[in-house]
């Protein structure tokens, strides 16, 4: 028996071969529904046109959930279900956060359950894995998983072997789990590298289309297979174009595609159906594999097929906060109150608040690309950072008025409240 997650319903032909093969299929996914269903022993997605589930965006790893949690109450003594349900809410806490899903209805309520596992009761992968994120339990959020322990699991499948990852999420000995999450470090640091020499190269092809940028971009190349996803959804938002980034092989061309702004990802690539061998995908992304000799018809296409949508799409407004926050009101007891907003991310946004008339004392580069601030009011000194915000962020000496939110941090017995930038003036317009 061969359970899918988070895939398979695009996977007809796959399927079919299984079957020939002496294997039973099903099918737990969350993407958009071909007109044929593939030929599984069951089809779990709650957007087929006879499901009557209620709430539709579940992520693929919510999907898989909700299978788990039948089998386990239909074949388990009602005294294990508790923990191992507990347990599954953990697992399906991570893929709920890393897929990028709204994080409202039961989206929130998986979150909410998953992180309260998460910071009180770890497994042993999690819990060695938190700590070389320097993640303290009691201070792991969604932002958390989003920006720290989801590209350390990533980093599995991209450089190496995804079974790492497993291996560490099923581990039970923290000697074990300490190792394989080593491992994982090591694999993100690599990670990191080799995706910013792959998007210096993206970012040439793009900027090489000067004044020409079509609406919807296409780049192939010697792109490693496992960081396709992260080129395409740096230069979507860098661009504001949905993005194609493929590895141009000999046989096969395999790609991943990201939206912006509303641009129908998967409508998107599914009008280029006829030169493609496979795809799927939901509105927000999607992959798909061609033959080498489709590929300048399928750049053309995708750039027509977007134009519509660009044509259409008004300017980017103004950001509004959601208050004015004066400085002296930024404190570790506001940190505490905002948690109860917990969990925000994608589609539950964490407040933004505006805060007028700061000298910037500091601005420090660290990283590659980020701005480390000292801010300080009459009676306040604050910490800031502008993530990417290297270039064009403000001076030291500088009074300005900045759009943020406010996060607080807890490592080795030291607590921190920092601004998260979004945007920023000069103060006084």
């Amino acid at each position: 028996l061969v359970v899918s997650v988070d895939c398979g319903i695009s996977a007809a032909a796959e399927i079919d071969a299984a079957a020939r093969a002496g294997l039973e299929v099903i099918v737990t996914d969350h993407h958009q529904v071909p007109p044929d269903l593939p030929r599984a022993v069951a089809v779990l997605n709650p957007h087929r046109a006879d499901c009557q589930y209620p709430f539709k965006p579940l992520a693929g790893a919510g999907v898989a959930l909700k299978l788990a949690q039948a089998l386990a109450r239909r074949c388990l003594p009602a005294a294990q279900v508790g923990p191992l349900e507990a347990r599954l809410l953990e697992l399906a806490t991570l893929g709920t956060v890393a897929d990028v899903m709204p994080l409202v209805g039961e989206n929130r309520a998986i979150v909410r359950r998953g992180l309260r596992r998460l910071n009180t009761s770890p497994s042993p992968g999690l819990l060695a894995l938190s700590r070389l994120a320097r993640l303290e339990p009691g201070w792991i959020d969604a932002e958390a998983i989003a920006f720290k322990l989801a590209p350390r699991l990533n980093a599995a499948g991209r450089m190496a072997d995804a079974a790492l990852a497993q291996r560490l999420l099923s581990a039970n000995q923290a000697a074990e789990a300490t190792r394989l999450a080593e491992q994982l470090e090591r694999l993100n640091a690599e990670r990191r590298i080799v995706t910013e020499d792959a998007l210096g190269q993206a970012r040439a092809e793009v900027a090489a289309f000067g004044d020409r940028l079509p609406a919807g971009i296409v780049l192939s190349g010697a792109f490693p297979a496992g960081i396709l996803g992260l080129i395409a959804a740096r230069l979507a938002e860098e661009a504001g174009r949905p993005v194609a980034v493929l590895q141009r092989g000999e046989e096969v061309c395999r790609g991943s595609v990201r939206g912006a702004r509303g641009f129908d990802t998967a409508a998107g690539v599914r009008a280029c159906g006829d030169l493609l061998l496979t795809f799927g995908g939901h509105r927000a992304a999607a992959g798909l594999t061609l033959l080498p000799e489709h590929l300048a018809e399928f750049g053309a296409r995708f750039a027509t097929v977007a134009q519509p949508w660009l044509a259409a799409l008004p300017p980017a407004g103004p950001v509004f906060a959601d208050c004015r926050l004066r400085a002296e009101s930024v404190n570790w007891k506001l940190t505490q109150t905002l948690a109860q907003l917990e969990p925000c991310g994608e589609g539950n946004p964490a407040p933004l608040f505006e805060t007028s008339g700061l000298l910037v004392r500091e601005a420090k580069v660290v990283g590659e690309s980020h701005l480390r601030l000292r801010l300080a009011s009459d009676t306040t000194r604050l910490r800031g950072i502008i993530f990417g915000g290297a270039r064009g962020g403000p001076a030291e000496g500088q009074i300005v008025d900045l759009l943020h939110r406010v996060r607080g941090s807890f490592w080795q017995d030291s607590v921190s409240v920092e601004l998260d930038v979004v945007a920023w003036r000069p103060s006084g317009r």
